[in-house]
């Protein structure tokens, strides 16, 4: 758990080439469809569903 007090904000990374990883590792290729989902103390959830390009991610040049 991450807590913030009110009016603060967080982001979150992760390398596109690692997602992209776990998702084939997970049996997902192609434009595999993921939700993102956070959830607040008060128990409200936001979700953002996208697809996700594994092919090409792990394609990618390592930096």
């Amino acid at each position: 758990p991450f807590t913030l007090a009110p009016g603060e904000s967080s982001r979150f990374h992760t390398r596109a080439k690692t997602l992209a990883g776990y998702l084939k590792n997970a049996g997902h290729d192609g434009r595999a469809r993921v939700r993102l989902v956070v959830e607040d103390a008060l128990g409200r959830r936001r979700e953002k569903a996208f697809r996700f390009r594994v092919e090409e991610y792990l394609r990618l040049k390592d930096e």
